[in-house]
Parts: C-alpha cells; sequence; structure tokens
C-alpha cells in the first residue's frame, strides 16, 4: 500500500481503544435494564462498534490512493483481524473479566457489525475516484 501519513490512522486508534475498553469493562458496572435487555441493545451496540472499527481502518487506503485491488486486499485483511478480535474478546470476557461470560450471540454481532461496515466501506470508498498520494 501506498505510504500513509500516521494521522490517518489515528481515528481508527481511538475507536479501538475505546471498543477495547467497553469491551473489558466488568460486567457489573454495565447498566442493567429490562427494556434493553428485551430489545437486544447489547447486539446492537457490538454491531455498531464494529462496523465503525471497520470502516474507520478502511480509511487509509482511501486516503493513500491505493488502487483498487490494494483496497479491496487491505479491507479484506481488516474485516478478517475484527471477526478474530471480536471472538478472542468473548474469550478475554469470559476467562479474565469479572462477571462477564461468553456469548455466541456477542460473536456473531461483532462480526456482522465487521461485515457490515466492510460491505459499507467498499461500496463507498471504491467508488471514490483514485485520490492523489499524500
Amino acid at each position: 500500500m501506498p505510504q500513509v501519513p500516521y494521522r490517518y490512522y489515528i481515528p481508527g486508534l481511538i475507536w479501538f481503544t475505546i471498543l477495547t475498553i467497553l469491551l473489558i469493562i466488568p460486567g457489573s458496572t454495565l447498566p442493567k435494564n429490562p427494556f434493553f435487555e428485551a430489545l437486544q441493545i447489547d447486539k446492537w451496540v457490538h454491531i455498531f462498534l464494529f462496523a465503525g472499527l471497520i470502516i474507520l481502518w478502511t480509511l487509509p487506503a482511501a486516503y493513500a490512493g491505493a488502487d483498487i485491488s490494494t483496497r479491496r486486499s487491505w479491507n479484506l485483511s481488516m474485516l478478517l483481524m475484527a471477526i478474530c478480535f471480536g471472538i478472542a474478546m468473548e474469550f478475554v470476557q469470559d476467562n479474565w473479566i469479572p462477571h462477564r461470560s461468553f456469548e455466541a450471540a456477542d460473536m456473531l454481532a461483532d462480526s456482522a457489525g465487521a461485515i457490515i461496515g466492510w460491505l459499507l466501506s467498499n461500496q463507498y470508498w471504491h467508488k471514490c475516484q483514485k485520490r492523489k498520494p499524500l
């Protein structure tokens, strides 16, 4: 991939940091609300967070003026890493975070969010005209 200034990675790094912090917060500090539980708000939050993660990590390839093949390769790599991260965090929550547990539904929500972000970024960034390299 063409050289990209570090500043284009900052939004993705910030989002990743926030996401990681949210995933390692002890379960006892999370709000409990029967209404939210009935609507599965937790799963929608996972989808949103992982979609945002992918979208922000596809920005550098788009800003670099990378060709379509390079962007697709980068975007697919980000998708696979996000899915692996979501799966790994479920094991972390189950084994090391108090009052958190392993939920296959969370892994599915993380993966769905990553795929949604990947589809959106492919839809948008690949349609952008090739930008001049930074």
